[in-house]
């Protein structure tokens, strides 16, 4: 790393597919894509 001496991470070991799932969303609620709290510490 620039000539000097880095750290090579590396990883090993196994997984397992545990199911496959599917979410879904309705088109007409109003918060489908989530909500921001206002910031109350300066209020």
């Amino acid at each position: 790393m620039g000539g000097r001496p880095g750290i090579v991470p590396t990883i090993a070991g196994q997984a397992w597919i545990t199911g496959v799932f599917q979410h879904g969303s309705n088109p007409s609620d109003p918060f489908r894509h989530g909500f921001t709290l206002p910031d109350m510490w300066f209020a």
